[in-house]
């Protein structure tokens, strides 16, 4: 219902790293303790390539780290292991790309691109 009484069409990101941002999160941050999957590699886009790229400061940046670390279960042992500095630097950027024709809409069906 929002989105139709939207005086615009909303669009669709995809949240994303850069392989900079990737670079500095495994240099703070041991990969065997925070990939789910052993070897797996996170999307980097580049950033050219990047739709938006926020980057949180001043009381922005401390509302959420304080919002983040809330999330005592998830987020605590990532602050207790590298310090609460760091856990800023790592929080600070968000990045968004577009939608890539080989995106699915849903999981376990095919995009529109992909329908004939």
């Amino acid at each position: 219902m929002a989105c139709a009484r939207a005086a615009t069409a909303p669009r669709l990101l995809y949240a994303t790293k850069t392989a900079e941002w990737n670079q500095e999160f495994f240099r703070r941050v041991d990969a065997s303790r925070v990939m789910m999957v052993e070897g797996m590699v996170p999307e980097a886009t580049p950033t050219d390539d990047l739709a938006i790229w926020f980057i949180c400061k001043d009381d922005l940046l401390d509302r959420k780290v304080r919002s983040l670390r809330a999330q005592q279960s998830q987020i605590e042992p990532l602050v207790t292991s590298y310090g609460v500095d760091a856990f800023r630097v790592l929080v600070r950027d968000e990045f968004f790309r577009a939608p890539r024709a080989s995106d699915p809409d849903e999981p376990g069906r095919q995009s529109a691109e992909a329908v004939p």
